[in-house]
């Protein structure tokens, strides 16, 4: 179970980085940004979920991830 779950944590981070550099980085005319970014991202946070959830229970690594994208959003928010 481990080595699979390993296995794909690494595929998901890997395709993540990688869809990351090859996506276009600009805004689209109805301002969003490509789809390939948005899914490196989300490919990108369930590696390293994925990989974190190895060496720490789950709630330690859910807890982190809020904790994380909540501080995002309150510092994008007062900006």
């Amino acid at each position: 179970m481990n080595t699979m779950l390993m296995s794909g944590a690494a595929a998901a981070l890997l395709a993540g980085i990688i869809l990351y550099f090859k996506s276009d980085k600009k805004r689209q005319e109805n301002g969003e940004w490509s789809s390939g970014l948005e899914y490196a991202y989300i490919l990108t946070a369930v590696g390293v979920f994925a990989a974190l959830s190895l060496f720490m229970s789950f709630t330690a690594v859910f807890l982190i991830f809020v904790v994380l994208c909540g501080t995002a959003w309150g510092y994008i928010n007062t900006a």
